[in-house]
């Protein structure tokens, strides 16, 4: 949450059109059961998140958000500056 100006409590919004989701370790990721989690788009290791990255360098928009906080996170923020891409790292 987020706390306006006058101290009403307004949920936080971010909009973007490319995220990372970083929520497991790298041989096991940690399915959130959500729809969407299955899209061609959404991928579920850090070797075909670096494929994906190096097939559409010239058509994936920048900056890639990669949400989380542990080493998942850290390695995908790794993976994503390395090819050149901007990033926006978000965690709680």
């Amino acid at each position: 949450l987020k706390t306006s100006q006058n101290g009403q409590q307004l949920p936080f919004k971010y909009w973007t059109k490319k995220i990372v989701l970083a929520t497991g370790i790298y041989d096991k990721a940690n399915d959130l059961e959500k729809p969407g989690e299955n899209l061609d788009f959404v991928v579920h290791s850090l070797k075909t998140m670096e494929d994906k990255l190096v097939e559409g360098q010239d058509r994936i928009q920048q900056p890639v958000v990669i949400v989380g906080a542990g080493l998942s996170a850290a390695d995908a923020i790794i993976a994503a500056l390395n090819k050149g891409f901007s990033v926006i790292h978000v965690f709680r």
